[in-house]
């Protein structure tokens, strides 16, 4: 997810790692086979829009969300955050 997918998704990143995953084939019925590059994404955000945060976690992020890709999983913080958001 990149900064503006985050942006939408209610989130304000600080800190992203990436790790790719590689190509995953996806097949729907009704068209032929699709390759996506999956790519997990670990790191640390703020909550700025918690109503868009909300959709986000419900329906997932990015153009892999129908075959099962762009799920999000959150907890929370396991570092103090408040220099970054006095910053």
């Amino acid at each position: 997810m990149g900064r503006r997918q985050a942006s939408r998704a209610g989130l304000a990143t600080v800190e992203v790692r990436s790790r790719p995953l590689g190509a995953v084939i996806a097949r729907c019925l009704a068209r032929n086979a699709t390759s996506l590059q999956a790519t997990r994404l670990e790191g640390l955000a703020l909550i700025a829009g918690p109503i868009a945060l909300q959709g986000a976690v419900l329906s997932g992020v990015g153009r892999g969300r129908a075959y099962g890709l762009g799920l999000l999983c959150l907890r929370p913080a396991d570092i103090d955050v408040s220099p970054v958001l006095h910053s």
